[in-house]
């Protein structure tokens, strides 16, 4: 069991999210990119359920013990994919991805990478509890690095992506991405809580613990462990593209948040294929420079054999633009006023004197 719970901890990936989010702040979306139909206001993009892979975490990772006091918790990489389900307003859908009445055939993905520490593992009562903590290596600069990523990308993508094979996630071209950000540590929080190997015979077949339960077994040699986490982590904005977003202010920060991570895999394809710096985009059989073997890299019990993981990601993610700061025009009138009250004050006082 103990064996088990360290490899768990791979999964708890800051794509996973558990914790309520802020007030969410209404921005403009213009699905066409200012070609026709005008934005729409939107505070939450919905996407659909997806991927994450944990580059480095398998069972033989070690926690040691008071490792976020020494500061010596293992690092992993974090990499995660996912088309665009819904964009909504105060609850309300007013875009679907690909089949909207009033954006047809418009479809946008979404990728990220950072790093995670594992900080902790206890077993009460046959349940193994893990938690996470932001790495900060890279917490403040957007990186292209395969080795140490940040990145969060948005791309109008202009089909959906591959699940199952991984591919399409990362479409580059004139104006994309449309969206571009790095994570940060503030208000991060990841948990992970894993109960044993997943499925049944009736899911599986003689695969009992089979990872893909979704529709067909594509991968009917590779078994998983069971487990459901979630995590909250933040996107600061660095840039974006205004034909797409004609009012966001650089700054502005995303919190995924109420999202799931989960496994086995229930509504989405396990992924072939991952991006490891989310510009470079991905090929069938992953054999780019900066592709990621997904699946085939998590042994033959996902979580458990390693040397990577990969779960199911259902993700959130709500806006909070910056605090507004008074226009240029706004502070000169500000100033002329108090420098002509202290005018007046100054005229009275010698007035007092004579």
């Amino acid at each position: 069991m103990r064996k088990i719970g360290i490899l768990a901890a791979g999964f708890a990936l800051a794509l996973a999210w558990g914790t309520p989010a802020a007030a969410s702040s209404v921005i403009s979306f213009d699905p066409n990119g200012a070609v026709a139909g005008g934005p729409i206001n939107i505070d939450i993009f919905d996407q659909a359920p997806g991927n994450a892979l944990a580059v480095g975490v398998s069972a033989q990772t070690v926690v040691p013990p008071n490792c976020a006091t020494t500061g010596n918790c293992p690092v992993f990489n974090l990499l995660y994919q996912a088309n665009l389900s819904v964009a909504k307003l105060s609850g309300g859908n007013v875009f679907s991805n690909g089949t909207d009445a009033t954006f047809p055939n418009k479809f946008f993905t979404f990728v990220a990478g950072f790093q995670e520490t594992i900080t902790s593992n206890t077993t009460p009562g046959g349940t193994t509890n893990l938690t996470f903590g932001y790495s900060p290596t890279n917490p403040n600069t957007l990186s292209t690095s395969a080795t140490s990523p940040n990145f969060f990308f948005m791309y109008d993508a202009g089909a959906n992506a591959s699940d199952l094979a991984g591919t399409g996630f990362v479409t580059p071209g004139a104006g994309n991405p449309i969206l571009s950000g790095h994570t940060v540590a503030a208000d991060f929080d990841s948990t992970f809580n894993t109960t044993g190997l997943a499925g049944t015979a009736a899911s599986c077949g003689a695969n009992t613990s089979c990872l893909d339960q979704f529709g067909t077994d594509n991968y009917p040699a590779v078994k998983s462990l069971k487990g459901v986490g979630g995590t909250t982590v933040t996107v600061v904005i660095d840039a974006f593209n205004p034909a797409y977003f004609p009012n966001l202010i650089a700054g502005t920060t995303i919190t995924f948040f109420n999202t799931s991570n989960n496994l086995p895999f229930l509504q989405v394809d396990p992924s072939a294929c991952f991006s490891r710096t989310g510009i470079s985009p991905t090929n069938a059989g992953c054999n780019l420079a900066n592709n990621q073997i997904g699946v085939g890299s998590v042994g033959a019990t996902n979580g458990f054999s390693g040397p990577n993981s990969v779960f199911q990601v259902d993700a959130n993610e709500s806006f909070q633009l910056p605090a507004a700061v008074p226009e240029p025009v706004t502070l000169g009138l500000l100033g002329a006023g108090l420098f002509g009250t202290a005018l007046a004050r100054r005229r009275q006082l010698r007035k007092g004197k004579q």
